[in-house]
């Protein structure tokens, strides 16, 4: 069978599970496209949401602006909720009964989640995350950040950091068939866990003589280890390889501090952009959002 074909003749339900390491298909569908035949098993059409790595950022609570601890340490937690619109186009094809069908999609959604994290500071930095997303799929996320950082001035940053992320993605769909018009056929349930590697630079300080503070931050994130387990409806997908999938991403975060009887909180804004794309392929996943929250 074909890479990226699923074959709907059997009229059965399939469990099939699919290993990728790096560059293979469902690494792509971990990532967030998970839909083209050339870069990964055929996925569903509709409204697919799988707001995961690269999407969301890794925001640390990086309190810049807060008063040291004494030992030239800082350390904070921040809490915030999302809210973002995605464009994604994926082509694919079916094998059916009457034969191969080849199939574009080109889909827009809406995203919306809470996140959360935990950061502490000085010349290094260790920083968690934990997220949770709800639209078309529910997604659980984690990973650790470490950052090196140096001061540019006495109110200004700048540090690079790496790690590594596991996200737990649980979602469902349907694939599209001429062969049946209702959304009772070629249903499917996938379960993804995906492992990537973040590298990003930030950039931030305080503004002169006012309660704001500013970062700015890009990222490149890469898939390196991938588990589906997808359950279809009517037919089964199979694996093959694909090309190199990665993740962009851009931020930057506008903070006022308030004084809250001296335990300082910052009002957070960032705006954000995120593209995850497969080399060679026309499959991409663009992304464009706002996170509003709170840090302490």
């Amino acid at each position: 069978m074909p890479p990226g074909v699923l074959d709907s003749s059997s009229g059965k339900e399939t469990r099939v599970k699919g290993k990728a390491i790096a560059n293979r298909p469902n690494a792509l569908a971990a990532a967030g496209l998970l839909m083209s035949a050339a870069a990964f098993p055929a996925a569903a059409a509709g409204t697919l949401t799988l707001g995961v790595d690269g999407i969301y950022g890794t925001t640390e609570a990086d309190i810049s602006g807060f008063d040291d601890t004494g030992d030239g340490h800082h350390s904070g937690a921040m809490l915030e909720i999302d809210y973002a619109e995605e464009h994604w186009m994926v082509e694919g094809r079916l094998a059916m009964t009457e034969g191969d069908v080849d199939y574009e999609l080109e889909e827009q959604s809406v995203d919306y989640g809470s996140y959360g994290s935990y950061g502490s500071y000085g010349s290094y930095g260790l920083t968690s995350q934990e997220f949770d997303m709800s639209a078309d799929s529910t997604t659980y996320a984690g990973g650790v950040r470490v950052m090196l950082r140096d001061s540019l001035a006495a109110s200004s940053f700048y540090g690079v950091y790496s790690g590594i992320g596991l996200a737990h993605v649980k979602m469902e769909g349907r694939i599209p068939s001429p062969s049946y018009e209702d959304d009772t056929h070629n249903r499917y349930k996938d379960t993804i866990r995906n492992w990537y590697i973040p590298a990003g630079v930030i950039v931030g300080g305080d503004v002169a003589g006012s309660p704001w503070r500013w970062e700015a931050r890009a990222e490149y994130r890469a898939v390196i280890d991938s588990d589906l387990e997808r359950d279809v409806e009517g037919g089964q997908g199979s694996f093959d390889d694909s090309p190199s999938v990665y993740g962009l991403q851009a931020e930057a975060t506008l903070a006022y501090r308030v004084d809250n009887g001296g335990t300082p909180i910052e009002l957070r804004a960032t705006p954000y952009v995120a593209r995850w794309s497969a080399d060679d392929t026309s499959s991409e996943r663009n992304q464009y959002g706002i996170r509003l929250g709170v840090a302490f």
